[in-house]
C-alpha cells in the first residue's frame, strides 16, 4: 500500500504544480496541467504516469530522468548534469530541451517527438538519430570550446540527408 499523502508531501515539496493532479493507489502521479521545479534533485522524486502540459526541472542538478512521465506534452530539462537520454518517453508530443546537459548519448531518445528538439551541439552526438523531430536546434556548448565551423558543419549534414 503506498502513501498517497506522503507522495503529495514530496511532490509539493518539489514542484509546483499548475493544474490538478491526482495520486494513483500505485503511488504515480497523473498531472492536468503543467509542472515546474521548485529545488534541486538528482533524480525526479516521484513517478510521473502522465503530464497533460509542461514538464521543466531546469537548472536543478538532474543527473537520470527516472520517474520520468510516460507521456506528456512538453519537455525542458535544460541545464543540468544528463549524461544520457534514458527514462524519456517514448513520444514526446510537443517540444523537448535537453540543451545544456553534458550529453555523451543520445540513448533513450524519443522515437518522435511532436515539435521541436533543442540540444546543445557536440561533435561525440549522433545527428540521424534528431531526425524524428520535425525541427532541431542545435545550441553550441558554453565551455567545449566548439566553434561556428563545427555548428555549420553539422547543419550541412542534416541538410544533406
Amino acid at each position: 500500500m503506498v502513501d498517497k499523502h506522503e507522495i503529495e508531501k514530496t511532490l509539493l515539496t518539489y514542484f509546483i504544480m499548475d493544474g490538478e493532479f491526482e495520486v494513483k493507489d500505485n503511488g504515480s502521479v497523473t498531472v492536468y496541467g503543467n509542472v515546474f521545479a521548485r529545488r534541486a534533485m538528482p533524480t525526479i522524486p516521484v513517478k510521473f504516469s502522465s503530464i497533460d502540459g509542461i514538464l521543466q526541472i531546469a537548472h536543478c542538478e538532474l543527473q537520470s530522468l527516472k520517474n520520468c512521465p510516460n507521456r506528456l506534452g512538453n519537455l525542458s530539462v535544460y541545464g543540468n548534469r544528463l549524461g544520457n537520454c534514458v527514462g524519456l518517453p517514448t513520444h514526446v508530443l510537443g517540444w523537448l530541451d535537453i540543451s545544456d546537459n553534458p550529453l555523451k548519448t543520445l540513448e533513450g531518445f524519443p522515437k518522435s517527438v511532436g515539435g521541436h528538439v533543442d540540444i546543445t551541439y557536440t561533435l561525440a552526438l549522433p545527428l540521424l538519430r534528431l531526425l524524428v523531430a520535425p525541427e532541431v536546434i542545435f545550441r553550441l556548448p558554453k565551455d567545449a570550446g566548439a566553434t561556428l565551423d563545427q555548428t555549420t558543419h553539422a547543419r550541412d549534414r542534416v541538410k544533406a540527408i
